[in-house]
């Protein structure tokens, strides 16, 4: 979501440890997979035009914390509610967990002019699924300059290449129509629109046809 800032997570399913960790059954049904993944796919940086994607460590607990604490980001993340320090360190230390074990989490979103980091990217469970779904949060600056398209552009080849995932869904409230807009420059196709939570939610699905 450019203006809605999160791609792959509808407000609600947010609000809850539940709705943010990984489904233990979904991981054991894929462990295997991962296990045979070659050295190539353990990446820490990935790089495209204009960005750097580097796995979030421990060591940026504050940074994410901030990034989700921010207004612009809170606002449509969190319902306009402050999320603990202690929340955002169980979701780095997940991530780092999730790349241990399955090769995917989340990524910070750096632009290799200037070095800051203007956001974050990745896969994450949200509903029950049999994998994790695509999203990427920018702060309000770095809207609108294309990087969440250039940003989940090097995710899908990564999830489709490296690791062999069929298919890729990214969720987003109905209101958010930037977050759209993104889905369809990714070639993406609005597949289901659902009632979650008593809001409209817009499920959008890329198959793996171009990298098969």
């Amino acid at each position: 979501m450019i203006t809605g800032v999160f791609t792959g997570i509808p407000t609600d399913a947010m609000k809850s440890y539940e709705g943010f960790f990984f489904r233990q059954a979904a991981i054991q049904m894929r462990q295997s997979q991962f296990d045979n993944l070659p050295k190539e796919t353990k990446l820490r940086f990935m790089k495209t035009e204009r960005l750097t994607l580097e796995i979030l460590t421990k060591e940026d607990v504050d940074l994410f914390h901030q990034i989700n604490t921010h207004d612009f980001v809170k606002k449509h993340l969190w319902d306009n509610k402050i999320i603990p320090l202690s929340l955002a360190k169980d979701i780095v230390i997940e991530s780092d967990k999730k790349f241990q074990t399955e090769k995917w989490g989340l990524w910070k979103i750096i632009l290799k002019e200037n070095k800051a980091c203007i956001g974050y990217a990745g896969f994450w469970y949200f509903f029950d699924e049999n994998q994790p779904q695509l999203l990427y949060a920018l702060l309000p600056e770095y809207t609108g300059n294309g990087y969440a398209t250039e940003a989940s552009r090097e995710l899908i080849s990564y999830a489709f290449k490296n690791l062999k995932f069929n298919y890729l869904i990214a969720t987003m409230d109905k209101p958010n129509v930037d977050s759209a807009k993104v889905c369809n420059r990714l070639n993406m196709e609005l597949v289901e629109e659902k009632d979650i939570e008593g809001k409209p939610t817009l499920f959008f699905k890329l198959e793996n046809k171009s990298y098969a």
